[in-house]
């Protein structure tokens, strides 16, 4: 970083002092009128401490000369000033405070003094044009998300001091091409490095213990990674969407986990945890698995098919999530939990068996999986979770069994090639938007086991031509039927269930409500 000039103005000068607010304790709380804070600032000696925010939003600073008299910079105390090129911070300072120059979008380099002991939370949080940081070795500890989203950091040394990277301490810094370590670091915090995506290098110390959940995830030019020996920790989608991933290699010495065909598991095998987002064509995994891990295959592009033992009993949340070249599946009889999100965004799946073991299909299982034709649920099933089939464009047709009492919100909506559905008796619960956009639908008969149609369940079901409505219903939300087929006519068993309708800001008019028994 350039040498700043120490020796303003002397007009500008005086003119930045009379807006400072300075307690008599030396305290510098705020100013009179931050808009008229322009150009350099020289804080006085007179000053000990900048309070939290003091400086909050001077957009027009550009440059801060902080005496050595101030040995503490509050939290957010220079944040938000997006004019601010340059800043002096003397050896009097030992920490830098949560927030202290986040959002300081024109700073472009910073040397911390080596009396600095702590680096805040969010210290330097989207300082967009931050090229450059040096960090002392006096400094311990790196807070959560300090240099998070600095899109322009290319370059950062972490000392030898630091033990533990903090949660999302670097993540999405796509700038940052390499990162060694340091020898003492025993931990990598919860998405320390995640969205790094220019990241191609990580050399991790035979000292690290603990990796956690997302570490690495989004490091989309990282192509290989060593877990040393000492690891007894991985989190849950620690290399999810790391697309160029090809190597995955576990020390023969670690006692936690291992490696086969660049696929991470627990050491017994048992579970899967991570995948090389680079395996392509047919996988096969362990007979001894019993539980796909959280995001263990997210973002696997290029996995075509694979081949899951009977001794599965699990698989996770966001597993399979955005394998778009995953055509097929057949999910063992053993398993009994199909996790939220699972076979999201897999867009060329056009096939799924759904065992009789499995009961709850999870929120937002197949989301997304715009291939997807047909799909059988079967009996054992007693809940469709929000968003199951969400955007399911290619499904023609399903058949819910008489099991199922609850259809979750928006668990078919937008799934356009719908063109009939059959809610059996036993559904007495279906949330909203559940059916919404599903514009190939025609017709619709609410079963008497409901009492009630939450708003905007058929909303934008704009082919809806005839709807079946029974006496039991006691209930219809707002923009149930809200822009659906201006055509469509009404079969409803009483006149309160025609008022209900007539009152349901649905725009439905009287002349398309027939009241008659319904059989």
């Amino acid at each position: 970083m350039d040498h700043i000039d120490e020796s303003p103005l002397t007009s500008e000068k005086q003119a930045n002092f009379d807006l400072l607010e300075i307690t008599d304790s030396g305290i510098l709380i705020g100013v009179t009128d931050k808009e008229k804070l322009v150009g350099s600032l020289v804080i006085p000696d007179s000053v000990t401490e900048i309070a939290q925010q003091a400086l909050f939003c001077c957009k027009a600073l550009t440059r801060i000369i902080i005496p050595s008299s101030v040995t503490k910079i509050g939290h957010g105390a220079i944040a938000g000033c997006t004019g601010l090129t340059g800043i002096v911070i003397p050896n009097s300072i030992t920490k830098i405070d949560e927030y202290a120059f986040a959002y300081c979008s024109s700073l472009t380099g910073i040397v911390i003094p080596d009396s600095v002991t702590v680096i805040g939370a969010a210290a330097f949080y989207k300082c967009t044009d931050l090229t450059s940081v040096v960090i002392p070795n006096s400094v311990i500890m790196i807070g959560g998300h300090a240099f998070a989203k600095c899109p322009s950091l290319t370059d950062i040394v972490i000392p030898d001091s630091i033990t533990e990277i903090a949660r999302a301490a670097f993540a999405d810094c796509p700038a940052l091409t390499g990162i060694v370590i340091p020898a003492k670091t025993t931990k990598i915090g919860c998405g320390a490095f995640s969205g790094c995506s220019s990241l191609t290098r990580v050399t991790i110390p035979g000292t690290v213990t603990e990796i956690g959940e997302y570490a690495f995830s989004g490091c989309t030019d990282l192509t290989v990674m060593v877990i040393p020996n000492g690891v007894t920790e991985i989190g849950d989608g620690v290399f999810s969407w790391c697309n160029n991933l090809t190597n995955i290699t576990v020390d023969d010495a670690n006692t936690a986990y291992c490696s086969e065909n660049n696929i991470l598991y627990t050491k017994n095998k048992k579970k899967v945890i991570a995948a090389a987002e680079a395996l392509k064509g047919h996988i096969v995994l362990s007979d001894s698995v019993t539980e796909i891990g959280k995001d263990a295959f997210a973002g696997c592009t290029g996995l075509a098919n694979i081949t899951i033992s009977n001794s599965i009993t699990t698989i996770s949340e966001y597993a399979f999530s955005g394998c778009t070249g995953l055509t097929g599946i057949v999910i063992p009889d053993t398993v009994t939990d199909i996790g939220p999100y699972a076979f999201f965004g897999c867009s060329s799946l056009t096939g799924v068996t759904i065992p009789d073991s499995v009961t709850e299909l999870g929120n937002g299982a197949f989301y997304g999986c715009t291939s997807l034709t047909s799909i059988v649920i079967p009996d054992s099933v007693t809940e469709i979770g929000d968003n199951a089939f969400y955007d399911c464009t290619g499904l023609t047709s399903t058949v819910i069994p008489n099991t199922v009492t609850k259809i979750g919100a928006a668990a078919f909506a937008g799934c356009t090639g719908l063109t009939s559905v059959v809610i059996p008796d036993s559904v007495t619960e279906i949330g909203i938007y559940a059916f919404g956009s599903c514009t190939g639908l025609t017709r619709i008969v609410i079963p008497d086991s409901l009492t009630a149609i939450n708003g905007a369940v058929f909303y934008d079901c704009t082919g809806l031509t005839n709807v079946v409505i029974p006496d039991t219903v006691t209930e219809i939300g707002d923009g149930a039927f809200e822009d659906i087929n201006p055509d469509a006519h009404f079969t409803v068993a009483s006149e309160l269930v025609k008022e209900l309708l007539l009152n349901s800001e649905s725009g439905i008019g009287s002349e398309q409500i027939t009241i008659e028994p319904i059989l």
